[in-house]
Parts: C-alpha cells; structure tokens; sequence
C-alpha cells in the first residue's frame, strides 16, 4: 500500500509522523517470605506497609532506587495519639534478631492524615499512619552505600522497609513498627516488594449497548464494573468516558458481588470510550486495575454491515496453508474496521487492514487446524465509526492427515509449506522549510520596459536540504512527484494576492540518487509570464507533474532547481507569503 506524504514551505506546516512507543512493565516475581517473618516486633496486629506513587496507584516495584514511592501507608491502625509517621530502612542480619539490625531513617516525620495525599489515602478517611515521602526521601541506593549486607541464602538482596508511628510528648509505636520486605537489584536499579504478597486485580466493564454497538442521541449508556478475585476487591471503582469520570465513586467490599453500575445519562453525541478503574482500599494488598475501553457511538442508527466468508482451499492436508477471507459489504461509505477469524469460540487471528482501500475484504492464512472436519469456523467484523457488527459462516475446513512416507520401499514427497511478509514499505517527500523557516525569494525587480515584476532563485538553497523522495515501496514501483501552489498573499491582506500561475519550478537536476539506477524524468513547469500569448499554468491547482519514475524507483533521490515568480508590474509593495506543496504518489 502507497502512502502520499506531502511537504510545505513559506506559510506552511509541516506535519510530522511520529512512531508511537509501546512501553511493558513487567510485573515483579513475588518469592516465599523470608526467614524472618513473621516479625516480632511488627505492629500488632501484624502491620505491614503498602507504597504508593503520587497518583495513589499502588506500587509493588519500580525502577528508581533513589526515591522508591511517593507516600508509604501502614496496613493497620496508629498508636494512640501518634500524629507524626516516619520512614526506615533496616538490613537484614542473620546472627542477630529483627530488633537489632542496622536501621537508617529514610524520610524526616510527615503528619497524618493528609488532606494533599491522593485517594486511597487521603484526609481524615484514612487514619492510620501515613509517611508522605519529599522528592530525596525513601533513597534506598544511599543507604544500600552506607551498610554491610548480607549475603547469606535467605538474607541476601532484600530490606525491611520499616515505619514507625509518633506523636506529641513522644506518643507512638515506640519499639514496634509496620513492616514490609523487598528485594533490590543494584545493578539494574529496581525493587520489588516481596512479603507481603500483593494481589493483582482484573477489573472488566459491560455497557449497554455493548462495545461497539450505538444507541440514539437522548438514550442512556448503563455501565457495569466487575472486579476479579473478590477476594481481592476491597475498594472503589471510578467509572470515566475518556478521561471525564462518570458519577461517583462505587464502593466494592471483599467478598460480597463486585459488580458497580452506573448509568450515563444522555450522553452527548460522538463516540464514547468508557473504562473502569479499580482503586484498592488505602493500606490492603491489593493492586489497582483498569478495565479495557467499552466504545459506544451515540447518534444515528448504526449503518448495517454484512459479512460472507470463504475458505481457499476448504480441504487441505495438516500444515497446509489455508487462506480465510471475510468480504464486509454495507451502504456507501464503506465500512473499515477489524475481522476475527474463529475456529468455534477459539480465536484464528485477526486482520486489521483491507486488502485495498474500500475493498472490505480482510484475510489471514491458516496452518494450525487440527486433522478432521472443522464445521463452525467464522469470521466476525468489528466496525469503526457507525457502523454494525456482523458475523460471517459457519463454513466447513477439513484437514486430512499429513502424506506418509512408512511403507518400505515406498516413494512419496513430503511438501513444507514456507511463508514470508513482506513489508509494504513507504514513500514520503521533503523539504527543509516550515512555517517558522520559510524559503524566501530575493526582492522583486522591475523590467527595462516596467511590464513585469520578476524573482528567481536555486531552490532549494545549495545549503539547505533538497527535494528528498524516499521509496522503501514493496516490488520496486515507480513513482511520480508533483507541486502546486497557493496565492501568496499580504498579511494583513491590503493588496491583490499573486496569482500562482506567476510562480514557476524549472531546470530540475538529480543531485544524488541510487547507484545503477536512472535518473527521474523531469518535466519544467514555467511561469505565466503574464503576455497575450503565454498559456503557463505555473504551479496553480491542480498539481503539476515536476519528476517521475515508471519503474524502479526505490532509494533516495535528491533534487534541485530553479524557482521562479513573475508579477505584473500593477502589483502593490508588500511581503507575499504563500505556500508550495510537494507530494509523491
């Protein structure tokens, strides 16, 4: 598939394609406790900590040792008349008890609650102690700098993060405090917290209508969270269309059904992209989670879509490649979105891209079916825009054993089917000016008769970049590069814009192109001079043919020439700025 890329100058803008990054944060491996706990000496009832960054997202592991959470919350309630919480770090030692390990304070004392702590752990709903970490806080590499470690199975690469709870007149925990081990890998700088155990949750929603469905302007949108496992779900789950939170926040409590609804009313038309996200209780073990998007389109009816499907061929052997097409037909315009292949309710694949623009059909190739008769394989259409979803199928696929080769004295041959993408590759132009760093023509001269007002120049500049065409196009097509321009104009506007017609590219030479190929064919296109019998276009619209290659026209071809302007004598002083647009095809 061919993309048109286009490049302008003078008053222009340059729209820039950029590749978007994809970032996978693994979750941490949770190990058995160590040999320590429980601790005797942690807060009864068996307080631990729980971290959290500044959004109030629970952290089980990061990768900044210099500054490991934001705020650190104990599990279970404060000593009486502790006001002040602090953070520790402790080093675990084997010959000695949990009481007298190296401890080094990580955080100077915080008040709590904490009317500016995000929720969970937020204001006076959450009283027990909480540390609010500074940006130097919680430096867990410091400290890792600064002690002996232990290196003895069990003991080796882990801290006791520790917090202690105080108040007025030295009110507080005292010996006793609220505990939590994690692991640390100096090298990679990453932590991860490895007792208490931290439970991971799956939060899901259900509209109705149901993703990808639509409803009429006026109607409501009824949306349902469940949270997974209950017996993690112990908190609040927030409903939002986009990043617009929807009603109040719904409690969720361990054990009972966890499932929230919350009615949209009459949401307004457009499409609609709605999430749940479940925030754990402050203090509890559990890991927050958002639900993938429910997008609901609110307006006209959806367009209705129809799916056929086909399989080439029907009847294979085992291994073979067998080709699924699914051919999405509706009312113009037409219908572009997704198509999932299934074998009864077991996924296929899934094609995202139409085999041409407008086609409708999407396809994939098969060659995992199992040996047998293969009677329910379908194909479902999942629309972007307006449109409905349809399915297409059942058809039947069998796929017969693979040929055998056993018999002795027996000569066969035995087919392996190899297959290879080849990418569709791209095709773009450039270049150097933009909007703020326009191509600028000398000053306009008057000529010996006083008829014509006239301005040429290299263009591009010798220093600056040259017309660039780039193909990286899949067999090695041709290509054809053209350029048009607008009226250029005063600003304010006080004066007649001149006419493209006036504005002329000539005199095109290749500069540097592909070693072995040819040369593009280049075609002038001279300015309107602005005579009786001059009949230029010019650079007006439409676009004019200025280099072309019918065939091999893969690598980087760089191009420069002369560009002109011609103006009858009637024109006004001022500054004209207009745009010049290059595009490939």
């Amino acid at each position: 598939m061919r993309r048109k890329f286009k490049s302008t100058i003078g008053a222009g803008v340059i729209i820039a394609i950029v590749a978007g990054l994809i970032v996978t944060a693994m979750a941490p491996a949770f190990a058995a406790a160590p040999p320590w706990e429980p601790d005797p000496n942690a807060a009864s009832p068996y307080g631990r900590i729980v971290f959290y960054d500044a959004s109030g997202n629970v952290l089980t592991g990061g990768s900044n040792l210099a500054h490991i959470a934001d705020y650190a919350a104990a599990s279970t309630a404060k000593d009486t008349g502790a006001t002040l919480a602090t953070l520790y770090f402790s080093a675990p030692d084997h010959t000695k008890v949990t009481g007298l390990w190296n401890v080094g304070q990580s955080s100077s004392s915080t008040a709590f609650p904490s009317a500016s702590a995000p929720a969970p752990v937020t204001g006076p709903g959450f009283a027990n102690p909480l540390v609010t970490l500074g940006s130097t806080d919680g430096d867990l590499a410091s400290y890792l700098g600064g002690v002996t470690l232990d290196t003895t199975a069990g003991y080796a690469n882990l801290i006791e993060v520790r917090l202690k709870d105080s108040g007025p007149g030295g009110a507080g925990s005292g010996t006793h405090y609220w505990e939590t081990d994690i692991s640390f890998d100096s090298a990679a700088g990453t932590w991860a917290v490895v007792d208490p155990t931290m439970t991971a949750t799956t939060t899901t929603i259900s509209t109705t209508p149901a993703n990808g469905g639509n409803t009429t302007s006026g109607n409501n949108v009824t949306m349902t969270a469940t949270v997974s496992p209950a017996s993690a779900a112990n908190g609040t789950v927030q409903f939002f269309d986009g990043a617009t939170p929807v009603g109040s926040p719904q409690a969720v409590t361990t054990g009972s059904p966890t499932t929230p609804v919350v009615t949209h009313t009459a949401p307004p038309d457009g499409v609609h992209h709605y999430t749940a996200k479940f925030t754990p209780t402050g203090g509890t073990f559990s890991v927050g989670s958002t639900s993938a998007q429910s997008v609901v389109t609110i307006g006209p009816p959806a367009t209705p879509t129809t799916t056929s499907l086909a399989a080439s061929p029907s009847t294979a052997n085992q291994g073979d490649p067998v080709t699924l097409t699914a051919t999405v037909t509706a009312p113009a315009p037409p219908p572009t979105g997704s198509v999932q292949f299934f074998d009864g309710s077991t996924s296929l694949g899934t094609d995202s891209t139409e085999s041409a623009p407008g086609s409708g059909v999407y396809s994939i190739v098969v060659t995992t079916l199992t040996v047998g008769t293969h009677n329910n394989i379908t194909a479902t259409f999942t629309p972007n825009g307006n449109f409905s979803p349809s399915t297409g199928g059942p058809i039947t696929v069998t796929i017969n054993p693979a040929a055998s080769c056993s018999l002795p004295g027996s000569s066969c041959t035995d087919d392996q089917n190899i297959q290879v993408s080849v990418s569709a590759g791209s095709l773009t132009i450039s270049t150097p000016y933009t909007s703020t760093n326009p191509f600028v023509l000398p000053a306009m001269t008057l000529n010996s008769n006083g008829t014509l007002l006239s301005t040429s120049a290299a263009f591009p500049a010798a220093t600056d970049q040259p017309i660039r065409v780039v193909s990286t196009l899949a067999g090695d097509p041709g290509w054809t590069a053209s350029v048009s321009g607008t009226p250029l104009n005063t600003s304010p506007a006080n004066a007649t814009p001149i006419d493209p017609r006036g504005l002329g590219l000539t005199g095109l030479t290749l500069v540097i192109g592909p070693s072995g190929k040819s040369a593009p064919a280049f075609t002038n296109n001279p300015a309107h001079d602005w005579t009786t019998a001059d009949t230029n276009a010019g650079l007006a619209a439409p676009a004019h043919t200025f280099a072309q290659k019918t065939s091999d026209g893969n690598g980087t071809w760089d191009m420069r020439g002369t560009l002109t302007l011609l103006a009858p004598s009637s024109t006004l002083p001022g500054l004209y700025k207009g745009i010049i647009t290059f595009t490939v095809v």
